[in-house]
């Protein structure tokens, strides 16, 4: 240690002699280097004399490491001098922006407490104006009370005085007051009346053979045994079978007492009893009613469920009030190119049913006027004969609708032949609409049925009885 402090000395009084020979050279130019003009700290003459020495002068590796290390703090000693003032600076940038924003915010909180103070001063104003309106309405809706009630006592004193007190003229205008009903054909009201007191039956077991071979009158019994097995308390006082009939298709009709016991009996609960008791498997069927309906375009599907629910929804019918729809032509005797078809509808309902005949009905997005089917004679499609149907036919060949011949109508290679098995001429064949017998069987069963020249299914309703 004392040979480097002593070869420091040395070398610093070298230096120092050097610096004076230099400045001594210098003189004669008065104008100082530009090296000169700023001054080194003690700091930074110390750094140069230890990196002389240890650059130039022989030194111990520990002295030489002692220097090093002096030269390290000493530069450690600078950069932590440079980030303190560093660091002042920013502290100082940071003090200032943060007394910025302070005072932005200052101005902020008194700008929002002068708009909230406003807010509520507002709405305390349109509160007490809402506490006004009410209580005036309050007096006004009082008010408005008090004038009905003396209205109503004007209107019911003018209803006395115009009851009372009619003109000569008044009374020749004044409508009749029967019943439209009485205009009807008392045909028309009898079947009216006997289609309300009656239900129809399906049997769908075994014991349906059974019942449907009695006679009538163990049918009658049978049927008013499994009516009086009902234990209810809401019975009515007489709930009783007055006559049965047997449809063609195998359905039983049977003729009540009176339209109130249709109605009792037709309840859920006196339904499942009654069907219990008097054949199993057997249920209550509604009446269908059918419609033609014109123009249906050939994208809806008759078979496809889907496409009766779409009808039901978009028409507002009931779930299900679709019974059936099927194609009047078939399919394969369609001609290239054709769009439309007629379709046979089979629904429910009567209610449903005339409310399609009067507005109307939306098939595939277009819309359709549909038409009652009118009942029209039976004609046998194995003979071509009047009054019969091709089940019940004894014939033992059949026979052509188009040329007469023995074979079947679909099968018939001489369309252009025409032949009418009931006219007994060649203008037409047997199935045209326009031949003379098939018009005078309708005009006689137009005469047997009146209903049949309705445009309505008549029910209750008075615009559903017009004729």
């Amino acid at each position: 240690m004392t040979q480097a402090t002593a070869s420091t000395k040395t070398v610093t009084q070298q230096n120092e002699a050097s610096n004076t020979t230099k400045s001594k050279a210098a003189e004669p130019s008065k104008e100082p280097s530009s090296s000169n003009k700023q001054k080194s700290t003690p700091l930074q003459l110390i750094t140069e004399v230890l990196k002389h020495v240890i650059a130039k002068e022989k030194l111990e590796k520990m002295t030489k490491a002692l220097l090093e290390g002096i030269l390290k703090f000493i530069r450690e000693t600078k950069e932590s001098e440079k980030k303190k003032v560093g660091s002042l600076a920013a502290q100082a940038e940071v003090s200032t922006l943060h007394k910025a924003i302070k005072q932005d915010l200052l101005w902020m909180y008194e700008t929002l407490a002068k708009q909230i103070d406003g807010v509520l001063n507002t709405a305390s104003v349109t509160l007490e104006n809402s506490k006004k309106i009410l209580a005036d309405s309050k007096d006004l809706k009082e008010a408005t009370k008090e004038v009905l009630s003396k209205v109503g006592k004007v209107n019911d004193a003018a209803d006395k005085i115009a009851t009372t007190t009619q003109s000569y003229q008044n009374v020749l205008a004044q409508r009749p007051l029967t019943a439209n009903n009485s205009s009807l054909d008392p045909k028309v009201l009898g079947d009216m009346e006997r289609k309300a007191r009656q239900i129809l039956i399906n049997i769908f077991n075994d014991d349906a053979n059974n019942v449907l071979s009695k006679s009538i009158t163990e049918v009658i019994a049978r049927a008013n045994e499994a009516l009086d097995k009902i234990d209810n308390a809401k019975k009515l006082d007489k709930v009783k079978v007055k006559s049965a009939l047997q449809s063609h298709k195998g359905t039983l009709i049977l003729m009540l007492n009176s339209k109130e016991a249709v109605t009792w009996l037709k309840q859920p609960e006196h339904e499942m009893a009654f069907t219990e008791g008097f054949s199993k498997g057997s249920h209550i069927r509604e009446r269908s009613f059918n419609l033609i309906i014109p123009r249906v375009p050939i994208v809806f599907e008759p078979e496809n469920r889907m496409h009766h629910r779409e009808i039901e929804e978009v028409n507002g019918l009931k779930h299900h009030s679709i019974r059936k729809v099927r194609w009047i032509k078939p399919v394969a005797r369609r001609r290239m190119g054709q769009m439309h078809a007629y379709a046979i509808l089979t629904i429910s309902s009567a209610k449903y049913a005339n409310t399609l005949i009067r507005d109307g009905l939306i098939v595939c997005g277009t819309r359709v006027r549909p038409e009652k089917q009118k009942m029209e004679p039976i004609q046998c499609m194995k003979c071509r004969k009047w009054g019969h149907f091709a089940g019940e036919c004894t014939a033992s060949d059949n026979t052509c609708g188009t040329c007469g011949g023995e074979h079947c109508t679909n099968v018939c290679q001489n369309r252009s032949k025409l032949w009418c098995i009931s006219c007994q001429t060649t203008n037409h064949a047997s199935w045209d609409r326009n031949c003379p017998e098939f018009q005078r069987r309708c005009y006689l069963m137009d005469e047997q049925n009146p209903e049949n020249n309705m445009p309505y299914f008549p029910m209750e309703q008075d615009w559903s009885q017009i004729a």
